[in-house]
């Protein structure tokens, strides 16, 4: 056999990359939309628009029914706590400050480049790399 014909083998390998899907998660809608509850949606979309495709969810039990359980890698994002007693669910679902805002691209890009870091090195070294780094 020539040394050219093993370019073109359909040999199957065993040792095939792993496949990561990245979901972020949050409530579909207009009214959601850059909401703190939807910065899941604001990390994919940036990844979406470096890197390709996108798919909206908005279950996380869905994903959870797909995997068979909880037992996955997440990442999470702080949003903050600034909110008066009884008033998390309009903080959580309201729109960023001024303030937040001037953090927000940031922010977003240095959590998609964590993801793409889990894809290619591992959630270990990724962890390692990006937690308590602000």
């Amino acid at each position: 056999m020539a040394w050219w014909s093993k370019l073109f083998s359909t040999t199957t390998y065993t040792n095939d990359p792993m496949k990561y899907l990245i979901a972020g998660l949050g409530n579909v809608g207009a009214e959601y939309e850059h909401t703190r509850h939807n910065i899941g949606f604001d990390i994919v979309d940036h990844l979406a628009k470096s890197n390709g495709a996108m798919w909206k969810l908005d279950s996380q039990a869905y994903i959870q029914q797909v995997l068979g359980g909880v037992d996955y890698p997440r990442l999470r994002i702080g949003i903050g706590n600034k909110f008066h007693k009884n008033q998390q669910v309009d903080f959580v679902l309201g729109k960023w400050n001024a303030d937040e805002k001037d953090l927000l691209k940031t922010t977003i890009e240095k959590a998609a480049n964590a993801c793409l870091s889990f894809a290619a090195i591992g959630l270990k070294f990724t962890m390692n790399q990006f937690n308590g780094k602000g």
